[in-house]
C-alpha cells in the first residue's frame, strides 16, 4: 500500500501523524517460557517433515510482489529492459519467428467518438479491433499531436524530448526528435526489420534527417505538417505562407492523383508496403498515422466529405453540419482500417502480426462560444485536446492481431498504461532474449525508455504527464502551459485559462455541459481552472468533478514538489528545456511546397542576412527575393510553374 493510499484511508492523518499510545501490561515470565518451548518443538517437527521446503520460493515471490517499491521517476527498475521473459533458449517474446508490428494511430478522435464507448455513430471495425484483443482501459496519451507522436516513436515521455507546450510542430519550425534519442524504427532496423510509415508525421522536418527517412523508416508516404486539406493536401502556415503543399512519397513531392482523398492514399500505400514485405520475407513494422479526424473538417475542396458518406451522419441542425463531416470522416477511417485488417487475414499475414491501436489525444470538444465545427466528444470526461484533464489525455487503445494469446483475447487490462509503451514494446518484440541481453538497453545506448512492456501487461506506478517548458515560442504565453502527474489513484493537475476551453465538461450539443458560464457551482467544485493546482481521487472520481486538494494537502504537496523539482532543475537530468517553435523564415519555398530546407546554402544565407542587417525585426524576409531556395532548384517545379505567386490548384 502506497503512502498516498494510506492517507486516503486515514484522512485525519493527512496533515500530521497521530500519536501512538501504548498501554503496559504485566507479564508472567514462566508461562511465557513454557509457551515458547511448545511452539519451538512444534516447528522442529514440521521442519523435519519438510513442510517448509515447498514454501520457500512462493514466500519469496509473494514478499517481492507485496512490497511497495518507492515511486521512481524513470521507473527503470521495472521497465521492459529488465524483465525476464521466462522462456527457455533464444526466442522472441511471441515465439520462434520475429513478429510483424502494426500501429494504427487516429488523429483527434475523442473517447466518446467510437461506438464501443457509446458514441453517436457506429465504428464497427475499430470496435472489433479493440474487442478481438486486449483493450487498455486506463491508457494515456499526451495532450496534443506532436508530444504524443514523439512519445510513441521513441518510448520516451514528451517532457524529456522538449515537446511540452500545447501545440504541434508545423511548417516553419525547426523542432524535432532529438538526435540522441532512438526511435523504435531505428531499433527494429538493427534487428533486421523493414519499416514503413504512412500518414501524418508531425515530429520535425527541417532537414531530411528529421523526417521518417532519417529516423529509421525505409519507406514514407504522407505529410510532414498538419492541418492539410484531405483532398488538396495544402494548408496555411502562420498568416504569411499560404496554400502550401505537403504530401510526399519518400523524397519526392507526391503529385500523382494530388486531389485523391488522403486516407485513400494512405491505404493504397499501406497495402503496397504489405505486399512488398510479404515478398521480401523480412519482419516489418507498419505505422499508419491517419489524418482523420484532424482539422480542417469543414474547409476543403472539392468536398467536405470523404468519398463515401453514411446516412447515420446526417445533421438536420445546420449549425452542426461540421459534426456531419466529422462523423463521415471517422466512419471512413473505420472502413479503411477494416480493409487493411481484411488484407492481413486474406494474405496469411494476420497470424504473425501484433497490432497496436489508439488515438493520439482527446478530441477538440464542442463549445457554444466557438466559431468552429471541428469538434469531437470526450464526454463524460473533463476537458479536451491541449489540456491534461482526462478528456485531453485518456484515450481509447488496444492490442490485437493473431499473436495476442488466445486466453486474453476479448479482455481488458486496467493497469496504468501510456502511448510511450507502444514504442517500447515494439523495440522489445523485435529482439530475442539473447539480443536483449547483449545490449546495454533496449535502445542500445545509455538512454532508457520510459515505456512498459504491454505484451507482458506491465503497468506504470507513476506517470508525469507533463512539466512546464523553460522555452516558449513568442506566440505563446506562460499561462497557456498546463501539467499533471498521476499514480493511477491520485492525479495532480495545474490547469490553464488560456485558449478556447474553460476546463469544463463538454457534452454533445443540446445536452447540458458543465462550464463556468452554465454551472459555476459545479465547475468551482472541480477546482475551477485549477491554475493553482488541483488534486483528484481517480479511484472514485474518474471524471475529475471534485477537487480534494484541501482535504489531502500532503498528497498535493508531494506532486507539486515533484513537478516543480523537474522544472526548476536537478531532479531529473533528462528534462528537456523545450523544442524551438517560432517561425523560421529560412523555410519559405518559392514553389510553395513544405520541404526540408536546412541545407548549407540556406544556413549561409540566413547567417549573412543576420550579419548585414540590424537585429530590429524590421527586415522583410517575406518580400525580399531569396538567394537560396532549399532543395528546390528553382527551375523544375513539380506543378509546372516557377512564378513566385504560383498556387496549387
Amino acid at each position: 500500500m502506497s503512502s498516498h493510499q494510506k492517507l486516503k484511508e486515514d484522512p485525519e492523518l493527512a496533515g500530521e501523524e497521530a500519536p501512538i499510545v501504548v498501554k503496559k501490561k504485566k507479564c508472567n515470565f514462566w508461562l511465557w517460557v513454557a509457551v515458547s518451548q511448545v511452539i519451538v518443538f512444534i516447528f522442529l517437527i514440521l521442519a523435519i517433515c519438510g513442510v517448509f521446503d515447498s514454501l520457500t520460493d512462493d514466500a519469496n515471490e509473494s514478499g517481492a510482489a507485496g512490497t511497495m517499491e518507492t515511486l521512481a521517476l524513470n521507473e527503470k527498475s521495472v521497465n521492459v529492459e529488465d524483465e525476464d521473459n521466462g522462456q527457455d533458449g533464444d526466442s522472441y517474446m511471441t515465439g520462434d519467428t520475429a513478429p510483424n508490428i502494426i500501429f494504427l494511430i487516429a488523429n483527434d478522435i475523442g473517447y466518446a467518438d467510437i461506438s464501443h464507448h457509446n458514441g453517436e455513430f457506429s465504428t464497427p471495425n475499430i470496435d472489433a479491433i479493440l474487442k478481438s484483443g486486449v483493450e487498455f482501459t486506463r491508457f494515456y496519451s499526451h495532450h496534443s499531436s506532436t508530444p504524443s507522436r514523439m512519445a510513441l516513436l521513441t518510448g520516451r515521455l514528451a517532457w524529456k524530448l522538449g515537446a511540452q507546450f500545447p501545440e504541434e510542430l508545423q511548417g516553419m519550425m525547426t523542432g524535432h526528435i532529438p538526435y540522441a534519442e532512438k526511435t523504435y524504427a531505428e531499433v527494429t532496423k538493427e534487428m533486421g526489420y523493414d519499416n514503413y510509415y504512412v500518414g501524418h508525421w508531425g515530429a520535425g522536418y527541417a532537414t531530411w534527417g528529421m523526417t521518417p527517412l532519417g529516423r529509421g523508416w525505409d519507406r514514407f508516404m504522407g505529410s510532414f505538417g498538419s492541418k492539410n486539406g484531405y483532398y488538396t493536401h495544402t494548408t496555411d502556415h502562420f498568416e504569411e505562407w499560404l496554400d502550401v503543399y505537403d504530401m510526399w512519397e519518400d523524397q519526392d513531392v507526391f503529385v500523382d492523383d494530388k486531389m485523391t482523398y488522403s486516407e485513400d492514399l494512405f491505404l493504397q500505400k499501406s497495402l503496397q508496403y504489405l505486399e512488398e514485405a510479404k515478398e521480401s520475407g523480412k519482419p516489418f513494422t507498419l505505422t499508419y498515422a491517419s489524418q482523420t479526424a484532424h482539422s480542417p473538417i469543414d474547409d476543403d475542396s472539392p468536398s467536405l466529405n470523404p468519398p463515401t458518406i453514411w446516412m447515420e451522419c446526417n445533421q438536420d441542425n445546420a449549425p452542426l453540419a461540421g459534426r456531419e463531416y466529422y462523423c463521415n470522416k471517422v466512419k471512413y477511417l473505420d472502413y479503411t482500417w477494416g480493409l487493411l485488417i481484411d488484407y492481413l487475414k486474406t494474405h496469411d499475414m494476420w497470424d504473425n502480426t501484433i497490432i497496436f491501436i489508439s488515438s493520439d489525444n482527446g478530441a477538440l470538444p464542442f463549445a457554444d462560444n466557438l466559431d468552429s465545427s471541428d469538434w469531437g466528444c470526450n464526454w463524460p470526461m473533463r476537458g479536451g485536446k491541449y489540456s491534461n484533464f482526462e478528456g485531453g489525455i485518456k484515450v481509447w487503445a488496444g492490442m490485437s492481431g493473431g499473436l495476442v494469446p488466445e486466453d486474453v483475447r476479448g479482455t481488458t487490462f486496467d493497469g496504468l498504461t501510456h502511448i510511450a509503451d507502444f514504442g517500447s514494446t515494439a523495440m522489445r518484440l523485435s529482439m530475442t532474449s539473447n539480443q536483449l541481453s547483449e545490449r546495454r538497453s533496449l535502445t542500445g545506448t545509455e538512454k532508457s525508455v520510459d515505456g512498459k512492456n504491454l505484451y507482458y501487461f506491465e503497468e506504470h506506478d507513476l506517470i508525469v504527464h507533463n512539466v512546464p517548458t523553460q522555452f516558449l515560442p513568442s506566440w505563446m504565453t506562460a499561462n497557456c502551459s498546463n501539467w499533471a502527474a498521476t499514480d493511477g489513484h491520485w492525479k495532480y493537475i495545474v490547469g490553464s485559462q488560456c485558449g478556447l476551453y474553460d476546463s469544463g465538461w463538454h457534452n454533445f450539443p443540446g445536452q447540458e455541459s458543465v462550464l463556468m458560464s452554465s454551472n459555476p457551482e459545479k465547475f468551482n467544485a472541480g477546482g475551477g481552472y485549477c491554475s493553482d493546482g488541483c488534486l483528484f481521487d481517480l479511484s472514485i472520481d474518474q471524471n475529475e468533478y471534485l477537487d480534494v486538494s484541501e482535504e489531502y494537502p500532503t498528497i498535493r504537496e508531494y506532486f507539486k514538489e515533484l513537478t516543480d523539482a523537474i522544472y526548476i532543475g536537478g531532479f531529473d537530468e533528462e528534462y528537456h528545456s523545450g523544442q524551438p517553435g517560432d517561425e523560421d523564415y529560412r523555410g519559405y519555398q518559392k514553389d510553395k511546397i513544405l520541404r526540408p530546407y536546412l541545407n548549407e546554402a540556406a544556413i549561409a544565407d540566413y547567417v549573412s542576412r543576420m550579419e548585414t542587417v540590424d537585429y530590429n525585426f524590421d527586415y522583410d524576409y517575406y518580400n525580399t527575393p531569396q538567394l537560396w531556395i532549399g532543395d528546390y532548384d528553382g527551375e523544375n517545379s513539380p506543378f509546372g510553374s516557377d512564378d513566385d505567386d504560383a498556387t496549387i490548384n
